[in-house]
């Protein structure tokens, strides 16, 4: 049976043994999230499961509790996997044909390249901006009314449009700048909140 404790405990001493039970708990979660970021290769997925349970062995004193140790091991799957898609992209890029039967799967590697992208940089993008600001986001975002919202904070329901759409704004300013200029359409923002802010 997995205890945490003895498993942590084991791990922290530098036990090969608690990393085998780790490896056995998370492998099937790790590749299946493996395999939706990167469904194109399988070998490469298993390459980056590897990759994060010998990194994980690398930093083993360094974990208090099992969160720490899941957290972990998803982040570096998820940053070699882009990686891995980042490559074969510039390989990708080689391709000059319109015509090309390859055009469609780089479209398909850039697009899902992207949309984690943003998906990582919202989350940071979103705790910048002050607590009221982020209230009546998520309370919108939720389906509330501007007017029931409006009620909740005692401002009109023009004022919290307009703070909604401000919040939107700086959003995309704060993407924008993180990326080096290439912002997404406000379109993709609303869309990347709806799986976000709702969790």
């Amino acid at each position: 049976m997995f205890n945490e404790t003895d498993v942590i405990a084991g791990l922290r001493i530098g036990d090969s043994t608690a990393l085998q039970e780790i490896r056995k708990e998370y492998s099937k979660a790790l590749a299946n999230r493996g395999r939706w970021l990167n469904p194109y290769d399988d070998d490469e997925v298993a390459d980056a499961v590897a990759h994060a349970f010998i990194k994980l062995w690398e930093k083993h004193s360094s974990f208090d509790n099992m969160r720490s140790v899941k957290a972990f091991l998803f982040k570096v799957l998820q940053n070699k996997i882009f990686d891995q898609l980042r490559r074969r992209r510039q390989q990708i890029e080689y391709i000059n044909s319109n015509h090309s039967p390859l055009t469609d799967e780089r479209e398909n590697y850039e697009e899902r390249l992207e949309w984690e992208e943003l998906l990582n940089l919202l989350p940071t993008a979103i705790e910048a901006l002050d607590d009221r600001s982020k209230q009546i986001l998520k309370l919108s975002m939720s389906g509330m009314k501007s007017k029931e919202i409006g009620e909740k904070f005692g401002i009109g329901e023009d004022a919290v449009n307009t703070i909604n759409r401000r919040t939107r704004i700086k959003l995309k300013e704060i993407i924008t700048e993180q990326r080096q200029g290439r912002g997404p359409s406000m379109f993709t923002i609303i869309k990347l909140l709806k799986l976000i802010v709702l969790n």
